[in-house]
């Protein structure tokens, strides 16, 4: 496993562990969260697993995953968290694990859903996946 040191971008927390922050370029006064927002690093035996980035100094991430063996692949926690991931995962080669939006899932071509709550649901049609999901 190839060892990180400290390059001057982001705190590392915790062995193998960064933590870095930037302000978000979406936000705007007034809006109900904080501007300044975390994303994460993680030391694998394949490189940096890069969790919901968002980039502000390519040159200092460029040091970081060349000194973390390459980057590993990226990960997206929920879909408004796309931030940087497409020029992450284009710069580095690098693949991405996400769940689709919502709103993509409901474009599927759902044709039965079996739900577990109480009562059971079942759904047939195009609009199985809406109904399950607001039951």
């Amino acid at each position: 496993m190839a060892t990180v040191g400290a390059v001057g971008y982001g705190q590392e927390i915790l062995d193998g562990l960064w933590r870095f922050t930037a302000v978000h370029p979406e936000w705007e006064d007034g809006d109900d969260w904080e501007p300044v927002v975390a994303w994460w690093a993680v030391q694998t035996d394949r490189g940096l697993l890069l969790v919901d980035p968002l980039v502000d100094d390519w040159d200092e991430l460029d040091g970081l995953v060349e000194h973390g063996g390459g980057c590993a692949g990226v990960a997206r926690t929920c879909h408004w968290h796309q931030r940087s991931i497409t020029e992450v995962s284009d710069r580095y080669a690098a693949a991405v694990w996400a769940l689709p939006a919502l709103a993509d899932l409901l474009e599927l071509d759902v044709r039965h859903v079996l739900v577990g709550h109480e009562p059971l649901v079942l759904g047939d049609g195009p609009d199985a996946l809406a109904d399950a999901l607001t039951a």
